[in-house]
């Protein structure tokens, strides 16, 4: 059979292979084939984005994108690079604009220098007046201000390089966020970067480094737990605070009052690892493999106490490499111990990524299956991506992972909307998607943010010591969910230890993925509703320690859109036609759920369209078609962007009883697929006049209840029960272009003869007096009829601002008239020519200026 012709998605498809296994030039001339092929396929231009050597390249190949596709995510990660000039890739070489004859730019130049010296100054005064009123929207929008310094340290060199790249990427995005509304009192956030390597004494020496530098106010590192103890005592003696994103061994925040982390500790996770493998899965019996570093010998200690209160280990083995080399002979007497017990049990690897791969790929080969629970080093898609270079992989996605459960600080699924923002913000602006370990990273920014903010810091402190007093107290002040940070899961406290209080979520892999497990655990509390007998004698709760877990079911959510429409600005509300389904284990009260913002407050899924029940999983599929309330911000109107939301709850379920994430058939789907009509495949979801739609996500949210609601159960406390909801958010704008047109193209026309008036002779001073009256007339009654659509609001809109420059431009045309009517009478020549000549260069230069204005702001 003869081969067949490439085309651009089977090079780009190639060339993403040859750039997951690290061939980065292979990959950009494939790359630039597919775009010499189709020069408008967006994926292979985001693609050369990634691979882009520099930001002039990477703005270059995300414009192109742009111009592939509108709403492309490529958007929003060009426009942060806009002061950036582009650079063509040289493999684009063909896709270059030539330069312009020399020969028409030269007639050009001299056209221009033939025109009257009068015009020349004219427009220099023009530009003048517009470049100075530029320069002001700039300083306004920058900070001069002396900067606050905060510190970050991670491994930014050798195998695990990534890891620490995403860590100071995921806070530079949230400092530049900061910076952006205008820094920490007035003054920017900078970010100091070292590079410990991941190694302890290199970890030492940054640590003393930053000490000795002196401008940190805080850190935010290391990454690893031996990096973090290495430094620790550095920090101790230095009374420098530090926060740990990554971090998990209990002794990182035990051992100093200084140091405090962003994620869960080993003892925690040890007992939800126990809990789950022995009481949720069902297995009396395990064996575990450990690594010899800190963090795998203090997760072995924790599990092998917490599983042995009602489980059995019958294998457990230390791995340990005498060379420092990785590789099959390293696990190999792990694999022959297991190999050589007919039923060995589950396995547990505590330790790192690279050791556990090796491990993995020993079982594999040793034709060994068991059913393998993984730490929280191993709880994202970049542990099973690292198989892809594997022949059985490459034959059969998941072929090493599939069905393995991993405990992680954060699924995809189940984000919430700003958790899910940040993701999509990260892949855009990195070209690469994010684990957990950038979220975690970004709650330490915010947290380091929220503390220079609450203790006073403004700028460089006189007294540095003091102020890290401060902040180190700051931070152990948030100790309870009452007193929290409100972090991009949730609110972020501290443990007596200074760990995070968060969940822990449980994922399984599934063909190179991983989504939340059917069933989860959580802390029993506040959250998990008052029944606590009732619960301990259905078998829901767990001990663990000192306290109980409890069982959560995970409800796989998912929507379909049909049509939307119906906008009412006035009422704020809106019609949505979708299928929703839910999927399930155990009892249909999982969907016994209610429309929070549905305008019908009786609205019910009534019967489903199908039901089916495979392998212990519930299916159930239904149609609801209804109005919906929103909530809707006009600040930026006609500019403005509105997010339509449907958001649903369990009616009697707590958040500690189920939770409703997002399926994972729309973690994959594209945005043209979720616009595109659920009921005609053909046709858009939107039947809203004069907007259109943006995207659609879906993620989780969840609320709570602020008292007991007069119940006489005591074990619940005052804050409430918290409740899991699913929310579908539509973002949609507005058509601006026939929005502008039918709106602004009156304002304009009257702006133009209101200019007109400024060449009338000066002794026509009733007809100049009378057109700056009419302006502010009909300003008003324009901006009453295009703001007409909205409800009453008390601030003011967008729009607003545009017509009262002109109302304020109509009476400085007005109080001009009148002064060129006094320079007439006193025969003032001189003063009246240079009148007319301001006013007439005055005029043009203000309205330039206030769409100058606009143009910055809302593009």
């Amino acid at each position: 059979m003869a081969d067949q012709t490439p085309t651009a998605l089977s090079l780009t498809r190639q060339a993403i292979q040859a750039a997951n296994d690290g061939n980065s030039d292979e990959a950009r001339q494939l790359l630039a084939e597919a775009i010499q092929l189709n020069p408008k396929y967006e994926r292979a231009w985001l693609w050369f984005a990634s691979l882009a050597r520099n930001d002039g390249e990477r703005r270059y190949c995300l414009e192109r994108a742009r111009d592939a596709n509108d709403r492309s995510v490529a958007r929003d990660a060009a426009r942060r690079l806009r002061s950036v000039p582009e650079k063509h890739p040289p493999e684009l070489d063909h896709l270059a604009e030539p330069p312009a004859p020399s020969r028409l730019i030269e007639e050009r130049v001299s056209v221009w220098r033939r025109r009257p010296s009068w015009l020349i100054g004219a427009s220099a005064a023009l530009v003048a007046l517009i470049a100075l009123g530029s320069m002001g929207i700039v300083l306004s929008r920058s900070n001069g201000a002396s900067p606050v310094y905060v510190a970050l340290v991670a491994g930014m060199s050798g195998s695990s390089a990534a890891y620490g790249k995403e860590m100071a990427g995921s806070v530079q995005m949230y400092l530049d966020q900061v910076n952006a509304h205008g820094g920490v009192h007035g003054h920017p956030v900078s970010l100091l970067l070292y590079d410990d390597k991941d190694d302890p004494a290199e970890a030492r020496l940054r640590a003393q480094e930053i000490v000795k530098d002196g401008r940190a106010l805080l850190v935010i590192g290391h990454r690893t737990s031996d990096a973090s103890l290495a430094a620790s005592p550095v920090y101790q003696q230095a009374h420098m605070p530090a926060i740990s994103a990554t971090a998990t061994t209990d002794a990182v925040t035990q051992a100093s009052p200084w140091y405090f982390s962003t994620i869960f500790d080993n003892h925690d996770e040890d007992s939800l690892l126990a809990a789950y493998l022995r009481d949720v899965l069902g297995h009396k019996e395990a064996s575990v493999i450990w690594g010899n570093r800190t963090y795998g010998s203090n997760l072995f200690a924790g599990f092998q106490a917490a599983y042995t209160q009602g489980g059995h280990l019958k294998h457990v083995i230390q791995l340990n490499s005498a060379t420092g080399v990785i590789d099959q002979a390293t696990v190999s007497p792990a694999i022959q111990e297991l190999q050589a017990d007919p039923n060995p049990g589950p396995v547990v690897l505590a330790m790192s990524p690279d050791l556990a791969k090796q491990v993995v790929i020993g079982f594999k080969k040793a034709n060994l299956h068991p059913l393998l629970l993984g730490s929280d080093s191993l709880g994202d898609v970049t542990f099973l991506d690292s198989f892809r270079d594997q022949p059985e992989e490459k034959a059969t996605p998941g072929a090493f992972t599939d069905g393995m459960y991993v405990a992680t600080p954060a699924m995809i699924d189940g984000l919430t909307g700003d958790g899910l923002r940040w993701y999509h913000d990260f892949q855009a602006r990195f070209g690469t998607e994010p684990s957990w370990r950038g979220l975690t990273s970004y709650d330490a920014a915010i947290a380091a943010v929220q503390v220079l903010r609450d203790t006073g810091v403004s700028g460089p402190p006189k007294d540095a010591g003091a102020a890290r007093q401060r902040i180190r107290d700051a931070l152990a002040s948030f100790k309870n969910r009452d007193n929290a940070i409100p972090g991009l899961t949730g609110p972020l406290y501290f443990s007596p230890a200074g760990s995070a209080v968060r969940s822990i979520d449980v994922g399984i892999a599934n063909n190179q993925d991983l989504t939340s497990a059917p069933v989860q655990l959580a802390s029993f509390g506040a959250s998990a509703g008052p029944d606590f007998a009732r619960k301990l004698a259905a078998g829901d709760l767990i001990q663990a320690g000192n306290g109980y877990l409890v069982r959560k079911r995970i409800v796989y959510t998912g929507v379909n859109m049909n049509e939307v429409g119906d906008l009412d600005q006035q009422a704020q509300t809106f019609s949505a036609d979708f299928f929703l389904w839910l999927k399930y284990i155990g009892s249909d009260d999982a969907a016994n759920i209610t429309f929070v913002n549905a305008v019908d407050p009786s609205l019910s899924l009534g019967e489903p369209l199908r039901s089916e029940t495979t392998a212990g999983v519930n299916y159930r599929l239904y149609r609801v078609n209804s109005k919906f309330k929103a909530t809707l911000d006009f600040r930026n109107f006609p500019f403005d962007k509105q997010d339509l939301t449907i958001a649903i709850q369990n009616k009697t379920l707590s958040s500690a009883e189920v939770v409703y994430v997002a399926d994972s058939v729309l973690l994959t789907q594209p945005q043209s697929e979720r616009l595109t009509s659920g009921a005609n495949a053909s046709q858009s979801i939107n039947s809203i006049d004069n907007w259109q739609p943006i995207e659609l996500q879906f993620y989780r949210a969840s609320v709570g209840n602020t008292s007991l609601l007069g119940g006489p159960q005591r074990e619940v406390p005052a804050s409430g029960i918290e409740y899991s909801q699913f929310v579908t958010d539509l973002s949609i704008e507005r058509n601006l272009s026939s929005f502008l047109v039918k709106n602004l193209l009156p304002l304009a026309l009257l702006a133009l003869v209101t200019y007109v008036s400024l060449f009338f002779p000066a002794n026509q001073t009733g007809a100049r007096v009378s057109f700056g009256i009419t302006g502010i007339l009909t300003g008003a009654v324009l901006l009453s009829g295009v703001t007409g659509s909205l409800p009453n609001v008390e601030y003011t809109v967008a729009i607003e601002w545009g017509y009262y420059a002109f109302i304020f431009l109509s009476g400085t045309c007005l109080l001009i008239g009148l002064l060129g009517d006094r320079y007439y009478d006193d025969r003032r020549t001189v003063a009246l020519n240079r009148l007319a000549f301001l006013s007439r260069l005055y005029y043009p230069a203000f309205v330039l200026a206030v769409v100058l204005i606009y143009y910055l702001k809302f593009r």
